[in-house]
């Protein structure tokens, strides 16, 4: 049976309260409101999800835990200048277990004070992983737009990640995938209003949906990271 009944319009809130009032003290006392409306939620939709990833890639992490697939709500501010307690935002990823989440593709849910994001890509690829991505769109083209034809969707799976600032284009490149070409870092991402499927069980689908119309490209990127 489905777990996941959705999100509260007031967990939002409690993000936007929690920026405001990012202080230990304050926190404590609205603990029970944020395991309520966002720790509880998250690790349902871990549970609800862990079959279709499952399905994607066995080996991804799925236990529904602070530090296995769900972020902490405390920042690690030990060598940051910015010495803000809590975020304003928490994540479910799922990546493979006891891999370096930096080098791999990895699949996120992020929800903010604003909008609900997800998708899937690098967190930061290194040089030699986007130049094997560049061999794949030189010698393997009719494979990479079969992995990227449901894209952009609806709503859009948009793709983003830096470009580098100089790089030769080889002659005869096809124009529309030049993007891609240039990248680099790479990650694919759907920003949500709040609106429906949000604040309702009918995010779960949705997410199945898309999270297996990329599977083919989350694949490929994954056979050239681990190369």
């Amino acid at each position: 049976m489905m777990q996941f009944s959705g999100f509260s319009p007031d967990a939002q809130a409690f993000l936007r309260e929690l920026e405001k009032n990012n202080e230990k003290s304050w926190f404590e006392a609205e603990r029970e409101r944020y395991e309520n409306l966002l720790l509880d939620p998250l690790r349902k939709l871990v549970m609800d999800l862990s079959y279709c990833m499952s399905s994607i890639d066995p080996e991804l992490e799925l236990k529904p835990f602070v530090n296995k697939t769900l972020s902490r709500i405390y920042r690690d501010i030990r060598f940051s200048r910015n010495k803000t307690l809590f975020r304003s935002n928490m994540w479910i990823a799922f990546k493979r277990r006891n891999s370096a989440w930096q080098g791999i593709p990895t699949w996120f849910i992020e929800i903010s004070k604003e909008e609900l994001t997800y998708g899937m890509g690098f967190y930061e690829a290194s040089s030699g992983t986007m130049a094997r991505f560049r061999r794949i769109l030189c010698e393997q083209e009719a494979r990479f737009r079969k992995a990227i034809k449901p894209l952009p969707g609806n709503p859009p799976l948009l793709t983003e990640g830096r470009f580098y600032r100089r790089i030769t284009i080889p002659a005869g490149f096809p124009a529309d995938l030049e993007p891609w070409y240039r990248r680099r870092n790479l990650y694919l991402i759907c920003h949500c209003p709040p609106a429906e499927p949000f604040f309702s069980s009918a995010l779960v689908p949705h997410l199945e949906h898309r999270f297996r119309e990329l599977a083919p490209l989350y694949h490929l990127l994954m056979e050239i990271s681990r190369e």
